[in-house]
């Protein structure tokens, strides 16, 4: 599975001290935060909470992939809902990396890892000015940039 455009928040780069380099493999979590259809589109299986989760959600499998799933709206959740016993459903959304307290949580809501190991592609910082610029390597700087990246299932 190849993904384009992860987003590695400022938050995972200075508080949690998440890095990488293009060409390394790296092992971290998703989140899919459902969005208009202009995102992405994930298809695959929602997984049923052997237990309730305190930050709510559910957790769809594409392939052997998680993403722990969330969205901003009633509707969106009552569309996860209708569609959960499906054997497909198909979400889209913007994909980031999933912080470590989801990942926690799912461990323990789902009975589920969500880690997996990528290989990174590309690496592009979100500058605060607005500029898009290409790197090798996600460091923490001064200016509060967060990224983008390019990843590919190891």
């Amino acid at each position: 599975m190849m993904l384009h455009g992860v987003t590695v928040s400022t938050d995972q780069v200075g508080s949690s001290g998440f890095r990488a380099r293009v060409g390394q493999q790296v092992t971290f979590g998703l989140s899919l935060y459902l969005a208009t259809p202009d995102f992405p589109e994930i298809v695959g299986r929602v997984v049923p909470a052997v237990r309730d989760s305190f930050y709510g959600g559910c957790v769809l499998v594409a392939g052997d992939v998680p993403f722990h799933v969330t969205a901003d709206s009633t509707d969106q959740e009552s569309r996860i809902n209708d569609q959960k016993n499906e054997p497909s459903v198909r979400l889209n959304g913007s994909i980031s990396l999933a912080d470590d307290y989801i990942i926690d949580e799912v461990r323990q809501g789902w009975d589920l890892d969500l880690t997996r190991s990528w290989l990174v592609h590309r690496i592009v910082r979100l500058r605060p000015d607005g500029v898009r610029e290409p790197v090798n390597a996600i460091v923490h700087t001064r200016d509060i940039s967060s990224y983008l990246i390019d990843i590919e299932r190891a």
